[in-house]
């Protein structure tokens, strides 16, 4: 073992103050505040010869290591490891109720990929009866793989629009769950909101287990109203209230309010985020920022800056009620393992939400006996490999970043297997020292 003991790789660096810096760890998600006199040691190196008891406790928290260990082959193994065993606990469902959908929103990209992939190849919905493949497709992957929790998310389309069959299948993947002793993980459901302003929709929801719920609003009530409506222009501004206040009544659900940004209606966000805070039934909601592409779309510089002074808003305001995505998650998007699944109402398989509809994605098909029979879009997804990306090896970002989004690279490159760096991870020290200086300065440990 080497005597020089290094700061870690994987270590963000934030400027908090005059004396004290943060310092955030992306692998062990260690969070610290270090006195700059201090931090400018550690960074040029530490004899093990003499190791003090704060050396100790870096050394373990990870902020430190020793200068012979492969960090980056460290978490490229670790990577390889979670696409195949370490999510093995859990599986990750998402069911397409339906291609169909109420509302005509210009950016829906659903509606967009399905203009090359017609009817022709099969029918827009689940029925009734396809309930007994889908069961039998979810035994198979549980004997197989000893799943001990599902998650589970609705989408669409607009998922309510097929509320018969989610009921039914509820009812028979309750009974599938307990009897193989399955915990619920995440019960979500991606809606437009505008069903469950009715009453009767909105009491179905406690009988389907929801316990999350995103709803969407793209701007305040009159700006919203033109992009989020009705094919014959109506808006649903008013729908969407009828609705959370419907969720809050029936549901113990925990609602996450996405809010759409776009180059359309990025300069009314701040007086969107005003009235969020102002009215009693939004401002119980997680506000969730978010940026529309391949639509009026901004520029990545456009969307660091423009989500800094907005997330800096929203949590001095507490309407953003969990950490940044970075502090909470350890590994990245569950789409590059093998326990996820995009199933359409033709029981093709995707990777990707925003590739359902679009035919060369599917990566798979469930058959009639329920078995999952692969392609080659499949080995394609599974033999992603960041260990061949050589910036990623040196980015402190990899452990959750793993070379970025195959979609994204895929609309890029015309191939999965390449890197692609998020605006966010530009936007993140700014973010940090945000979430740091409202949220937990009084709790995170100082040398």
């Amino acid at each position: 073992m080497s005597n020089l003991i290094k700061f870690s790789q994987f270590n963000i660096t934030v400027p908090f103050n005059e004396h004290y810096s943060i310092v955030f760890n992306t692998l062990t998600k260690a969070l610290l505040l270090i006195n700059n006199e201090e931090l400018s040691k550690l960074k040029s190196g530490v004899s093990n010869l003499n190791i003090t008891k704060d050396v100790k406790r870096l050394l373990k928290l990870g902020v430190l290591v020793y200068e012979d260990y492969d960090e980056a082959g460290k978490v490229i193994n670790m990577l390889k490891n979670y696409r195949i065993n370490d999510i093995k606990w859990r599986m990750n469902l998402v069911l397409v109720t339906s291609y169909r959908c109420n509302l005509s929103c210009p950016y829906c990209y659903v509606k967009d990929n399905l203009k090359a992939y017609s009817t022709e190849y099969g029918k827009d919905s689940f029925e009734v009866r396809d309930i007994t493949r889908l069961i039998m497709f979810l035994e198979k992957q549980f004997k197989k793989n000893k799943f001990r929790v599902l998650n589970l998310l609705w989408y669409g389309g607009e998922p309510l629009l097929n509320i018969k069959f989610m009921e039914k299948f509820s009812e028979e993947l309750f009974r599938f769950m307990k009897a193989y002793n399955i915990a619920k993980g995440d019960m979500m459901l991606i809606t437009n909101g505008v069903l469950l302003s009715r009453s009767d929709i909105a009491q179905k929801l406690a009988k389907l287990q929801i316990n999350k719920i995103q709803i969407t609003l793209d701007g305040i009530p009159h700006e919203h109203d033109k992009i989020r409506k009705y094919p014959d222009g109506r808006g649903t501004f008013n729908e969407i209230l009828k609705a959370l206040r419907n969720i809050f009544k029936y549901t113990k659900a925990r609602v996450i309010l996405r809010i759409n940004i776009s180059r359309k209606n990025v300069k009314h966000m701040e007086e969107l985020i005003k009235y969020i805070y102002n009215n009693e039934l939004l401002a119980k909601c997680e506000v969730f920022p978010a940026f529309i592409i391949r639509w009026n779309e901004l520029t990545d510089d456009e969307k660091v800056q423009i989500y800094i002074k907005l997330y800096s808003i929203l949590a001095k305001l507490k309407l953003i009620k969990s950490k940044p995505s970075t502090l909470r998650y350890l590994l990245p998007c569950p789409a590059l393992t093998t326990s996820s699944f995009v199933i359409d109402p033709r029981f093709n398989v995707y990777k990707c939400l925003d590739l359902i509809g679009l035919k060369e994605h599917i990566v798979g098909y469930i058959d009639e006996k329920g078995d999952f029979i692969t392609n080659k879009v499949y080995e394609e997804w599974m033999s992603i490999d960041v260990s061949s990306y050589d910036k990623c090896k040196k980015c402190p970002y990899l452990p959750v970043c793993a070379g970025g989004c195959p979609a994204q690279a895929y609309r890029i490159y015309g191939s999965y297997n390449n890197p692609i760096c998020s605006w966010f991870f530009k936007a993140f020290p700014h973010i940090l020292k945000i979430y740091v200086n409202l949220s937990y300065s009084d709790k995170v440990t100082q040398l």
